[in-house]
């Protein structure tokens, strides 16, 4: 964790600095793995939660691990991918398809489905590059019957794009990555208020 002298020429106590402080705590707990397994596991399915909000201060803490952490995090990733596949391969038709209609989340899968049928396995890698959440991905696939090697092929390829990126590029960014990140904190923390409040008042008013 960051020196008080190092903090002190941050001088950034505010909210979203506290908020940061507490994520950095539970990266040191004695079950921030287990934390880590959990959190990765959920947001393939219905968790908005990104993996990286645990996995970044984790590999700040442990630098040596970054790459065992980064492919803890995508096989975790993974795993609840496949049971996000299986809940759209068997409850897509009897009523998920009805809850998500009329939200972002329809537009998503139309998107995906179109990728995946197209392009098949490919469809898959190119799902992994494009804004969309992988929960999404994972029960669409599963909708459309993706062949299940092909899923978790395709997601291997894109999770590990992903996590196992991200923990290498803060393993070798080190102090420099979390020095801008806490620089920034603030004002990322706000945007993403405010991001998210215009996005529910956009849904609420149309």
């Amino acid at each position: 964790m960051p020196s008080n002298k190092w903090l002190a020429n941050i001088k950034l106590n505010n909210l979203w600095f506290r908020l940061y402080q507490r994520v950095l705590s539970l990266a040191t707990h004695p079950y921030a793995l287990f934390y880590l397994v959990l959190i990765s596991f959920s947001e393939a399915i219905f968790s908005p939660i990104p993996p990286d909000v645990l996995l970044v201060p984790m590999v700040l803490e442990r630098p040596k691990r970054a790459l065992k952490l980064g492919l803890i995090t995508t096989l975790s990733s993974i795993s609840g991918g496949i049971l996000g596949y299986a809940i759209g391969r068997y409850a897509f038709d009897h009523w998920l398809s009805e809850l998500i209609q009329g939200t972002s989340y329809w537009e998503n899968y139309q998107t995906l489905s179109d990728t995946f049928q197209s392009h098949g396995f490919w469809g898959m890698v190119i799902a992994s590059f494009l804004p969309i959440p992988y929960k999404m991905i994972t029960i669409t696939a599963g909708a459309i019957h993706v062949p299940l090697g092909d899923f978790i092929i395709g997601s291997l390829i894109g999770r590990s794009k992903r996590f196992i990126f991200v923990a290498l590029l803060v393993r070798f960014g080190g102090k420099r990555m979390e020095t801008l990140l806490l620089r920034y904190v603030e004002r990322l923390g706000w945007l993403s208020v405010t991001l998210i409040t215009g996005f529910f008042l956009y849904r609420t008013l149309a």
